[in-house]
Formats: structure tokens, sequence, C-alpha cells
């Protein structure tokens, strides 16, 4: 190997960590204003399931299969507190936290 070759290749092996690391400081494209974040879901069968989403200011009750995704219900100008993430209890599940999301909404409990 030539030293031009060698020096290039130190060259190379240098400035990727140093490359990866200025990527990383970068804001991420993924961060959007209309981020969804999932609280809870419920499976139904193998590939059955009902998930609550959070968009913005409303929960969102959605039916999910393999093939497609089913609007249930949806919870509009929920109160920011009743949507705050809050760890549940080791004993409280999906069907807690729907019961609440449910409850919250229509002011009486379910």
């Amino acid at each position: 190997m030539t030293t031009w070759a060698l020096g290039v290749l130190v060259l190379v092996m240098v400035a990727i960590p140093i490359v990866l690391a200025s990527l990383r400081k970068l804001p991420s494209r993924r961060t959007s204003p209309y981020a969804l974040e999932l609280m809870g879901q419920l499976s139904l069968g193998p590939r059955e399931r009902v998930v609550l989403v959070r968009a913005d200011d409303r929960v969102l009750v959605l039916g999910v299969t393999q093939h497609q995704v089913t609007l249930i219900n949806q919870l509009d100008n929920l109160p920011q507190a009743t949507l705050s993430a809050q760890p549940l209890p080791p004993t409280a599940g999906f069907a807690h936290l729907l019961r609440e999301t449910l409850s919250s909404y229509t002011g009486r409990r379910a």
C-alpha cells in the first residue's frame, strides 16, 4: 500500500465518526407538530386489536387488523390534563385506560 492510499484510509476512518456525531446533533425530520402517541392497546385475536391513539387534543379509538385500520370513535376537545401520560398501576390495563378516557370525555363514570 502506498503512503498516499494509507493517508486517505486514515482520513476516511477519522471522518466517519465525526460525520456520524454531527448528524446526531441535527434536528430530526421525524419531529412533527402532529405527533401521534400510542396510549394503549387490547389484543382481540392473533392479528386484531383495538388501540387508543392520542393526536393533539383528540383520542382515536381504532380497530386494527392485518389488512385495515378502522376508526371506531374519536374523542375531541379533551383537556390536556386528561391526556397526560401518567403511569398506570401494574394491575390496570387497556380496559381501565379505555374506561377512564371515556368517563373523562362523557363526564361520568363508566
